[in-house]
């Protein structure tokens, strides 16, 4: 799959699962009482982690490409080399700095959205119902990325 930023999908994946998995056991309690107890496996968890890809793409495509010639925000140093958002190579403080914080920033963002909402998510959403559930989270998350972006120090 084409994205504008890789990073910033793997920030907004991490994030998601991350949170929507914080306030769980992150395992089936009946199953671990089960004599003898077993461990989900990772097929398991495959609804949650295809509702995450959802969600990391709908983010991906909010942000345009964070190039050189259009860094997202402008005035913010890019993370990205062309198309496909492929990542810019860290070789100075400035660029890594900026991928380091976009990073960060995303991903926390996206853990606060999902945070504790797993297993109570339906496993069986349409995309089309998982998008409109998170239409307005993501636009939320575009515009305090935006903002504090163009807040963050860098050399």
């Amino acid at each position: 799959m084409a994205l504008n930023n890789n990073l910033l999908f793997n920030a907004a994946l991490s994030g998601f699962l991350a949170g929507a998995l914080a306030t769980s056991n992150q395992t089936d309690l009946v199953a671990l009482n089960a004599n003898p107890p077993t461990v989900p496996a990772p097929a398991d968890y495959a609804a949650l982690v295809a509702m995450g890809v959802l969600f990391a793409t709908a983010v991906d495509t909010a942000i345009s490409g964070d190039v050189a010639a259009t860094p997202q925000p402008a005035g913010t140093g890019p993370i990205s080399v062309g198309s496909p958002g492929v990542a810019i190579a860290p070789t100075t403080g400035p660029i890594l700095e900026a991928q380091t914080f976009k990073i960060q920033m995303m991903q926390m963002l996206c853990f606060g959205v999902s945070f504790g909402r797993y297993p109570s998510q339906p496993s069986d959403m349409t995309n089309a119902q998982f998008q409109a559930q998170y239409a307005a989270n993501i636009t939320a998350i575009k515009n305090i990325y935006f903002e504090a972006a163009v807040s963050a120090v860098t050399t």
